[in-house]
């Protein structure tokens, strides 16, 4: 087992390498979605499911709050990757990385559940089935904000607009505007 999470770290690690100082988040235009590494990520992520908890929890443990951030900024980036190329299958992962991001602020947390669930929203998927599934590998703090925190509100009080984002586009153009408040 130890060995498959190395690996599994491994994988994580040099995506983390490959992200330029500058993505520090999913709205920056200047970053293709996908990057050519996290095509590479997506894929093996993909062959590797599902995970053992053992393995996620091994992996959780190793990550730096950078890293963590790292990997809430990669899910999202799947998501609308997803969405953009009607892939639903790919929410899964995107789910998955975001629950072993365990060290992002709950209110980035939610931030992120959001943008996912938009994403799965645009592509008539139901995002209580994807973020349910995923909340079994959460660690239990993190199983109760996407439970209840999140997937307890209204389904109004889900969307990206209340998180302080605008959706911009759907399909292929699908994209995230961060709102500046007045």
């Amino acid at each position: 087992m130890k060995a498959q999470s190395d690996g599994l770290g491994d994988l994580l690690r040099k995506l983390f390498e490959s992200y330029p100082q500058k993505i520090t988040s999913f709205e920056n235009e200047n970053f293709l979605i996908p990057m050519q590494r996290e095509c590479e990520v997506i894929s093996e992520l993909e062959a590797g499911m599902p995970f053992s908890q053992e393995m996620i929890d091994t992996v959780r443990g190793t990550l730096s709050i950078h890293e963590a951030y790292d990997l809430r900024t990669f899910s999202v980036r799947i998501a609308i990757f997803a969405a953009r190329t009607n892939t639903p299958e790919l929410l899964k992962v995107s789910a998955l990385c975001l629950m072993i991001a365990s060290r992002v602020d709950w209110r980035d947390l939610l931030v992120a559940l959001s943008l996912i669930g938009a994403c799965a929203n645009d592509l008539g998927v139901n995002p209580e089935d994807i973020l349910q599934k995923a909340a079994e590998y959460a660690t239990p703090d993190r199983k109760e904000i996407v439970l209840d925190g999140f997937l307890g509100r209204n389904p109004e009080m889900q969307g990206p607009d209340v998180m302080g984002y605008k959706v911009s586009g759907s399909g292929e153009t699908l994209t995230f505007v961060k709102r500046m408040w007045s």
